[in-house]
């Protein structure tokens, strides 16, 4: 039998190596910021780029989608109408994005990059296509 050493995050998930932890927290604090900053109606852009500044490229296309923006996702719909909105930020800096505009299902919702967010905000149906 042996002594293992672990690390628990502010999350509870466990990490075996330190810096695996402290890399974690950070990104949970980014997390973090980048949720409150989206909850007071700042863009996903700005959202990400206050807690991310090296960020290498962010779509521009962004800096117009809040969490009050409408998108139209058209292979989760059976609808034209947009009705999905950004909800938050994860660990990874990906955004949730949640809504019902006629799923066969009902609401329903998903992680997305940040680029994929960019093409459903493009979209013809969106409020920017």
């Amino acid at each position: 039998m042996k002594e293992i050493t672990a690390y628990e995050t502010s999350d509870g998930r466990i990490f075996t190596m330190k810096n695996s932890a402290e890399h974690h927290e950070d990104d949970l604090s980014c997390s973090q910021r980048a949720n409150a900053l989206l909850e007071d109606g700042v863009s996903i852009y700005e959202a990400y780029r206050l807690v991310r500044p090296k960020a290498l490229s962010i779509p521009e296309i962004l800096k117009k989608v809040t969490k009050d923006t409408k998108l139209s996702i058209s292979h989760w719909q059976c609808r034209d109408e947009a009705g999905y909105m950004p909800k938050y930020f994860d660990t990874n800096m990906e955004v949730f994005v949640h809504g019902n505009t006629g799923s066969w299902s009902g609401s329903y919702g998903s992680m997305v990059s940040l680029a994929d967010l960019a093409s459903y905000a493009t979209h013809k149906n969106t409020v920017f296509g």
